[in-house]
């Protein structure tokens, strides 16, 4: 996918949690989500995922137990990735 900013491959995560903020890129929101250089034991606090992709940015608040279970499980992953893609989707309008 092309962005604006006309790179590709340039979707960037930045998890905000335990008092840091941990970042990853991809290609897509999946794949820059299973990027994210944090295990989920490591996880001490809730959290907020932030997604961006050139100028358009998609947040997302987690508890800790619903953001453990996201960092730990693939197929809650991908269902937060599409979530988000589809709201980074509808602000390209």
């Amino acid at each position: 996918m092309i962005s604006k900013s006309g790179k590709e491959g340039n979707t960037q995560v930045i998890l905000l949690a335990n008092n840091k903020e941990y970042y990853s890129l991809g290609n897509t929101v999946l794949e820059a989500l299973n990027n994210l250089p944090l295990h989920y034991l490591d996880l001490k606090t809730k959290g907020t995922i932030v997604v961006r992709r050139g100028e358009y940015i998609a947040e997302r608040f987690f508890f800790h137990r619903p953001l453990k279970f996201l960092i730990r499980n693939e197929a809650r992953r991908q269902y937060w990735a599409q979530l988000l893609e589809a709201e980074l989707k509808s602000k390209h309008g």
